[in-house]
């Protein structure tokens, strides 16, 4: 393997978020240093397997990264230009949240080499941010995105959810505008998933807390595509919506289905071994991970190897979640056979009921196969 996207995973939070399922961990600032330790390592192993490894794009998400004290990041950062081929072109994120982004914090990221940072505003409610569990507030956004220019880092992209506990179109607007308005490049607007066993969801089985119907939210979506294309922002992807240039590459190449290294607690690789890619999953307990690290043991629990049919079809799947589709082309490159010959059946019934269209050697989805992709999904799975 030659060239791979770098994810890294920092599972701290200062609190958990009501709706959250991901692995992170709030209230263990005792760890954070040893933690730190145990990345290290574990990029130190990745380095002796692939000493030759090009990193084109560098993603530190969590949990919260900026939950992190001074200087950690930096820490991280740096060892991985020790180790990898980091170019001065290559897209550089780290995700913060907006009441833990600090000046200081942010100076400091971009002297690492930071220039993009997603930051998580989800609503511009304070009502509604209360009712998921979040900390910060419409004026910790701006903020933060001014702090985050003021430092040099002009690519800001926020996350923007919908679906939320009382909301409405103009709440979603709103959340929207002030995304625009702080001047974020890029928006991903998504909706609320309820995950079994979070805070939330309780809440909802209980009857404490009632969410926007479907057709509430399907407005909301609406609402918030016409927006966001009427400010410049242009979807690209199911959910993700870019200034032209501004797409996040890091994320392009998970739906392109390309190499990934993922290091920390409960991260995922997707290695090309050369004949055949493996799939690896690390221990998700923050204590677990680091006392690997101290024994000198790998991180890993998990390793499948992924077969040619189940490459095929992810790569459809991930594909059809972009604008530009999937290159054919390339596509029969990289398995010496043909998608419209191997998946003839879904890619006819879907090109009959205008989900997905041939255009100039690409298979792309249309704006009905983007809106219902879990149909287009569905179809693939039948084969």
């Amino acid at each position: 393997m030659e060239r791979a996207g770098l994810y890294i995973h920092i599972p701290f939070c200062v609190r958990r978020c009501a709706y959250c399922d991901f692995v992170s961990y709030a209230g263990r600032e005792d760890a954070m240093e040893a933690y730190v330790a145990a990345l290290l390592s574990e990029m130190e192993s990745v380095f002796w397997r692939f000493p030759a490894l090009a990193v084109p794009t560098v993603y530190v998400g969590g949990g919260t990264p900026s939950s992190l004290p001074p200087g950690l990041i930096a820490r991280v950062l740096g060892r991985a230009r020790e180790l990898f081929a980091i170019g001065p072109d290559a897209e550089i994120t780290v995700e913060a949240n907006p009441e833990t982004a600090s000046a200081r914090k942010l100076t400091e990221y971009a002297r690492a080499g930071v220039n993009r940072l997603s930051l998580g505003l989800q609503s511009a409610s304070s009502r509604i941010l209360e009712a998921i569990g979040r900390l910060h507030n419409a004026e910790d956004f701006e903020r933060a995105a001014s702090f985050a220019r003021e430092a040099g880092i002009e690519n800001i992209g926020a996350d923007v959810m919908y679906g939320l506990p009382g909301q409405t179109t103009g709440d979603h607007a709103r959340a929207l505008a002030a995304a625009v308005d702080a001047g974020a490049k890029h928006v991903s607007a998504y909706a609320l998933t309820l995950a079994e066993g979070t805070p939330l969801d309780a809440a909802v089985r209980e009857g404490a807390v009632s969410l926007p119907n479907e057709d509430e939210q399907y407005a909301m979506y609406l609402a918030g595509d016409d927006f966001l294309e009427a400010h410049g922002l242009l979807r690209y992807e199911v959910s993700n919506y870019a200034a032209p240039g501004r797409e996040c590459r890091h994320n392009l190449s998970y739906w392109r289905n390309e190499p990934y290294v993922g290091l920390g607690a409960a991260a995922h690789s997707c290695i090309d071994t050369g004949d055949g890619a493996i799939r690896t999953e690390n221990v998700p307990g923050l204590d677990e991970y680091i006392a690997r690290a101290a024994r000198g043991e790998s991180p890993i629990m998990r390793s499948i190897r992924i077969g040619r049919e189940e490459s095929m079809f992810e790569t459809m799947m991930l594909g059809l979640r972009l604008v530009d589709g999937v290159d054919t082309d390339a596509f029969c490159a990289r398995y010496g056979a043909k998608a419209g010959e191997v998946f003839a059946g879904p890619v006819e019934r879907l090109a009959r009921s205008e989900m997905i269209r041939m255009e100039k050697g690409r298979l792309k989805p249309t704006g009905k196969g983007l809106d219902f992709h879990t149909l287009v999904a569905l179809e693939f799975l039948g084969k």
